[in-house]
Formats: structure tokens, C-alpha cells, sequence
């Protein structure tokens, strides 16, 4: 009887060390081919990419300075982002859309 109820209580118990829910610590990743735009967003954020001198006149600037300044407001306290509002005017229209979804995929901003 004793050696039943041992079964019992570990297999009750490994059970529940599986049933409470882990993090995997890991960002998401979009499926598919959205795959590439988030790899070139995470890589502009994180400075990997070198986005050069200015390619943009400065009406296009002020616009990419607003959205930067804008997505800077919104991302998590927890986050260590770079200052965004240097980017303006260094990224061309496909870096600025790649930027911005990854940023809505990893910080689920809207």
C-alpha cells in the first residue's frame, strides 16, 4: 500500500512542477516571414546595424523624431533601450517599419 501511495505522490508532484509554468527568458519570434523584419528592428535597437550619416531632409526627421520620441514613451520601465530620438533621420522607411515591429512583438506596443 505504502509503495502505491509513493507512485502516487511523485507522479502528482512531477506533474506539478511541469503544470506551473516556466519563462523561457527568450523574446518572441514572429513565424514566418516577419522573421527577417524583426531580426533587422532587434538589430537596429540593439546598435548592431550601422545606420550612417543622415539619409533623410529634414521634414522626414522631424517625423521619424515624433514616432521615435513616441516609441521611447511607451516602452517598459524594465526595458534599457537606447535613445531612439538619436536614430532620427539616419534609417531609411523599411529600417523605421522593421524598428517598429519589433518593438510591437517584443514590447506589445501599440
Amino acid at each position: 500500500m505504502s509503495r502505491g501511495l509513493l507512485c502516487i505522490l511523485m507522479l502528482f508532484f512531477a506533474t506539478c512542477a511541469f503544470a506551473s509554468g516556466s519563462y523561457s527568458g527568450r523574446t518572441p519570434r514572429p513565424p514566418g516571414s516577419d522573421a527577417s523584419q524583426y531580426e533587422l528592428g532587434k538589430a537596429i535597437y540593439l546598435g548592431r546595424v550601422a545606420t550612417g550619416a543622415r539619409v533623410a531632409g529634414a521634414s522626414t526627421r522631424a517625423q521619424q523624431q515624433e514616432k521615435l520620441a513616441r516609441w521611447q514613451g511607451q516602452l517598459p520601465h524594465t526595458a534599457t533601450p537606447p535613445a531612439l530620438q538619436d536614430l532620427a533621420g539616419r534609417l531609411t522607411p523599411p529600417q523605421l517599419d522593421a524598428l517598429e515591429y519589433d518593438l510591437r512583438v517584443r514590447y506589445k506596443m501599440k
